[in-house]
């Protein structure tokens, strides 16, 4: 049976003129006319009018090499008058003698002669020669997938490969999955050189405007793609970058639910420009990390500081947190002092513990003295009892003179959980939930990472933490604790409006309620004081000015006002009372699971105009699903399999027709793309905001690791007994070699 390479050809007129030169067959096209070749084989390529293009000659005769077992190159052409190329020739790859040097590379080059030339003539690309005689061993079957020409990665392979090495995956693994996908390597247009070429290639065109440039247009963009996305970048006098700091439109959701509370830490010093990651970090309701944005600042000090926090107050439309908790820096609490006057400054306890330690070594191996320092660090329950735990401290181990101790002392309205108790901080003590931000990151970042991957992986730990976050909200939509239905009304309401971690809180709460006992109460115009006392401890609560009209309850340990949930005693008497509801002024919205109700919608027309990365990425998803779904029924028999490449073939046709025509539109307007008459010109993402890198000052050896304070730091001897000055030598380090000021 006759098998035709391009089934588009039809021959009218069919003219047989062979040369035979040593056993070959060549053709020529004369005027007028087509030509068909006969070879020895069954197989007919039939020559004449067939293409319409030079990439459609070079498809036809491609597709035909690779049918062979060959592989082919593009070779001379002739232009015309105008300089438009009319006459091309390909050849087999095995053509001509190499000339490479290097003795690494393998001589492929045999004197081939197989060509075809095209030549073009009212737009149509037409067959004029043909030569088919090879003078190597042609490629397997098993082995076609290897011949370079034929090796190409689809714009749909590229979609994946980028989504799985954003996602982590390496390049073998990439390569694995979609070889397993096609069915095998042999069916997989590529290779694993091929896939590694084109991530570099990919990486190479990110940073072709520069390291600090590229995320400079990753920021446009994405503020295209979402009108609520916000980037500032700071530069010196010569353009150099210094700082820059962005949110996207759900940090400013998620600062709007959750802003009371924020994480500000800068430990954690990445990439060669020495510059510090720092990320604005909160607590959702289900008491996990959010984001809230992220910085990359060039030094720590108070111009930097005033700086991002302006910019981040800019960013949240003016809203001031309650709390904001960092490590130890002077010029940090400066700038806070500056910027959010009204906003309580706490320090990290673990960071100070840890710190104070170290200065306090000698006492902590004495007997008891551990004990006492952990209490007024973290157990202390009012001012009074701090001032008398830290009194007996000093007289007991006579620390009267101990600076590290003065100074503690002098902060302590920063630390001590005692004098915050009237300020909501949602029971966040350390920094720590922001260094597990960095902790992610640096344990997906290296020395040499450009800052465009450094930004990328810190959107994907902010979409990894909003999908845990999702996935907790779907949980609690879904159901309630079982043994909610058959408790107390007050129980009962709380596991219908709280969220199931927030729920256990205030379970644990309402079952303390059951240790309590009531010794005394007394009337002062309607408001009821009384003393409550657990059954085994000698430690008395008093809970005050309650008004059983109103609802008001209010206890000293004042649990609601710093954690945003109702203490046991202050349920023991709502009990005592018969109230079988939460007063509605003591749920806390942003405990619930409606904390998002009301909040700010993030609606991009962008979304849904066909233009969006979002929205082809949806609409890419929704496409394979939808054919998945017809190729996984279609397989189950053979009628099936025919049907669906009788359809995918045309609906295939049909889409490349599309896109043919797209692009000649898109190229006959291309010169009113600049100007479109209304005397507004088009401007360019590089035009928008011109960066230079920062400045390198890396010192050389130095980690990309978490950055330690001064405290947490050992002194180092050389064998010479000089201590290290690499303080002294780093100007990023002076916030670090201040102690106990903050």
């Amino acid at each position: 049976m006759e098998k035709t390479i391009h089934r588009d050809v039809i021959l009218n007129t069919v003219k047989h003129e062979s040369n035979v030169n040593d056993d070959r067959q060549f053709c020529e096209h004369e005027q007028g006319t087509s030509v068909i070749l006969q070879r020895s084989r069954d197989d007919v390529i039939r020559i004449g009018p067939s293409v319409s293009s030079e990439e459609e000659a070079y498809t036809f005769y491609n597709k035909y090499a690779i049918e062979r077992g060959f592989s082919i190159r593009k070779h001379v052409f002739r232009r015309n008058k105008e300089g438009k190329i009319t006459t091309r020739t390909f050849v087999c790859s095995n053509e001509g003698v190499s000339n490479a040097e290097s003795e690494n590379r393998l001589d492929t080059r045999t004197t081939c002669e197989a060509f075809i030339r095209f030549k073009e003539e009212g737009g149509i690309w037409s067959v004029v020669a043909f030569y088919d005689e090879h003078n190597h061993e042609m490629a397997a079957d098993d082995e076609k997938h290897l011949l370079r020409s034929g090796r190409k990665i689809e714009p749909a392979d590229a979609s994946v490969i980028s989504s799985m090495v954003d996602a982590g995956f390496g390049p073998a693994q990439t390569f694995a999955y979609i070889a397993s996908e096609k069915g095998g390597e042999t069916k997989v247009l590529f290779t694993l050189e091929d896939l590694n070429n084109h991530i570099r290639t990919k990486k190479k065109v990110q940073l072709e405007a520069g390291d600090a440039q590229s995320p400079v247009n990753h920021f446009c963009i994405e503020q295209q793609n979402d009108p609520l996305f916000f980037y500032t970048v700071q530069f010196d006098e010569d353009s150099h970058m210094t700082n820059f700091f962005w949110r996207d439109g759900k940090s400013l959701i998620d600062n709007e639910c959750f802003g009371d509370v924020i994480i500000f830490d800068t430990t954690f010093q990445t990439n060669n420009y020495g510059m510090i990651c720092a990320p604005f970090t909160g607590i959702n309701h289900h008491k996990k990390n959010v984001v809230f944005g992220c910085a990359f600042l060039f030094d720590e000090t108070i111009e930097t500081f005033v700086w991002l926090f302006k910019n981040f107050l800019q960013a949240m439309g003016n809203r001031h947190p309650t709390t904001i908790f960092n490590d130890q820096s002077q010029a940090m609490a400066n700038a806070i002092k500056e910027v959010f006057p009204d906003t309580r400054h706490r320090l990290c306890l673990w960071h100070l513990s840890q710190n104070a330690g170290k200065h306090l070594s000698h006492q902590l191996s004495v007997s008891g003295f551990k004990d006492i320092f952990n209490k007024f660090v973290y157990g202390c329950g009012s001012e009074l009892e701090f001032e008398e735990t830290w009194s007996k401290m000093i007289a007991d181990y006579d620390l009267t003179n101990h600076k590290c101790l003065a100074r503690l002392y002098e902060r302590r309205s920063k630390w001590c959980p005692a004098f915050s108790q009237d300020i909501f901080f949602a029971g966040v003590r350390s920094t720590q939930r922001s260094e597990s931000t960095n902790s992610v990151i640096r344990k997906i970042s290296c020395k040499t990472m450009p800052l465009s991957c450094l930004v990328h992986h810190v959107q994907k730990v902010a979409e990894r933490w909003r999908s845990k976050e999702r996935k907790l909200d779907f949980r609690c939509r879904m159901g309630k604790p079982k043994y909610a239905a058959r408790d107390s009304g007050i129980l009962r309401q709380a596991a219908e409006v709280y969220t199931l971690t927030i729920f256990d809180e205030f379970k644990k709460e309402f079952y303390d309620t059951l240790h309590l006992i009531v010794k005394c109460y007394a009337n002062d115009d309607n408001h009821f004081f009384h003393v409550i006392q657990q059954e085994t401890k000698t430690v008395e609560f008093v809970v005050m000015k309650f008004a059983p009209l109103s609802g008001s309850v209010t206890c000293i340990c004042k649990k609601f006002e710093s954690k945003g949930l109702l203490c046991c005693h202050a349920l023991k008497v709502l009990n005592l009372y018969g109230m079988s509801l939460i007063p509605s002024d003591y749920i806390l919205k942003r405990w619930t699971k409606d904390v998002k109700k009301g909040a700010r919608i993030v609606e991009c027309a962008s979304l849904n105009d066909g233009t969006s990365k979002h929205s082809v990425t949806l609409t890419r998803s929704y496409l394979m699903q939808k054919a998945y779904m017809a190729i996984n029924q279609s397989v189950l028999d053979f009628n099936g399999v025919k049907i669906a490449e009788k359809y995918l073939s045309t609906w295939l046709k049909e889409i490349e027709n599309h896109v043919a025509n797209i692009n000649l539109s898109s190229d006959s307007s291309s010169s009113q793309s600049d100007d479109d008459g209304t005397g507004e010109v088009e401007t360019n993402i590089n035009q928008v905001l011109q960066v230079k890198n920062p400045t390198t000052r890396r010192p050389l050896g130095e980690s990309n690791a978490r950055l330690k304070g001064a405290l947490e730091k050992r002194k180092k001897s050389t064998s010479k007994g000089h201590t290290c000055k690499y303080i002294n030598d780093n100007p990023c380090t002076f916030a670090q070699v201040v102690i106990f000021i903050y």
